[in-house]
């Protein structure tokens, strides 16, 4: 009875984990519904935003300048505050490794978001500032205002009127259903909307100067494009947590089902010891007298 009660037990164990692991799935798609909605909100923002950036860099082509080097490279990795969300953390550092071994520039300052992934990175690398990571849509605001208070001094430098330092971002996202890690470079970006062809033949009339106007649109820009991926990345982290779950929960029910046959075996064992006992109490026919 000691065997069969301990795996009744275990099983009764992993059948309250299974629910736990429930609940956290449908926190999750929860989650995964509303960032979507918000994403796609988002990705019509920036649209409207690069439109006039196109619009206004074809006719200010030299304020950017052609050839622009940066002395310091700021990256910004997007991780997860929680677990359960299989490599997610993982596909973050080593897409980032790669990205630093081919790069010469020895003045490297990284910028973690989420301490899961900060742990990870800890070992191997020294991290100048930690910020935690949204889990909810409505927590990103707040950790992109942390990270641009901690920008606050290093992310322009007055290159032809503000320009902004070469920081890169990098985050998972979803790409043809598949989570993937992908990179934005605000300088980049910049000079890809200024060789973009403008539909329009007139020059915008501008109630500031031009340089004002750079300055407040590198200011709204850089904070959309930081929307957007940190949107991405919780919407990669939650599919991602739902993927790790569903796979956790299907070695559960694997492992239940191992242990009900072994539970069953156990009882069978045990029914045909307690009928080999009955037999035995039972007087055999001989040892009756006959007179």
């Amino acid at each position: 009875m000691t065997k069969l009660s301990n795996i009744k037990q275990y099983i009764a164990s992993l059948k309250d984990i299974e629910d736990i692991m429930s609940a956290m799935n449908n926190i999750s798609f929860i989650e995964l519904n509303k960032v979507t909605k918000y994403l796609e909100m988002q990705k019509k923002i920036l649209v409207n935003l690069e439109d006039i950036g196109i619009d206004f860099f074809s006719f200010n082509q030299n304020i950017l300048p052609e050839n622009y080097k940066s002395n310091n490279n700021i990256y910004v990795l997007i991780g997860s505050e929680r677990g359960f969300c299989g490599n997610f953390n993982e596909k973050i550092i080593s897409y980032w490794e790669d990205l630093i071994n081919t790069n010469l520039n020895k003045n490297i300052e990284i910028i973690v978001i989420g301490n899961k992934l900060a742990d990870k990175i800890n070992d191997s690398h020294n991290i100048n500032h930690v910020i935690k990571a949204p889990s909810f849509v409505e927590e990103i605001p707040s950790a992109i205002n942390k990270l641009l208070d901690y920008l606050k001094n290093k992310a322009f430098n007055n290159l032809s009127g503000i320009m902004p330092i070469d920081w890169n971002v990098i985050f998972n996202e979803i790409k043809n259903n598949k989570i993937e890690v992908n990179s934005l470079n605000l300088i980049q970006n910049l000079f890809t909307l200024r060789s973009k062809v403008c539909p329009y033949k007139l020059e915008p009339k501008l109630n500031i100067s031009v340089d004002d106007f750079l300055f407040e649109y590198l200011e709204q820009y850089s904070l959309m494009l930081l929307h957007y991926m940190f949107y991405q990345s919780l919407m990669a982290e939650s599919e991602s947590r739902i993927e790790h779950l569903n796979n956790a929960k299907s070695l559960i029910n694997k492992e239940c089902d191992g242990l009900f046959n072994k539970m069953n075996l156990l009882r069978q064992e045990e029914i045909t010891e307690e009928i080999e006992n009955i037999l035995l109490s039972v007087p055999s026919f001989y040892d009756f007298n006959i007179d």
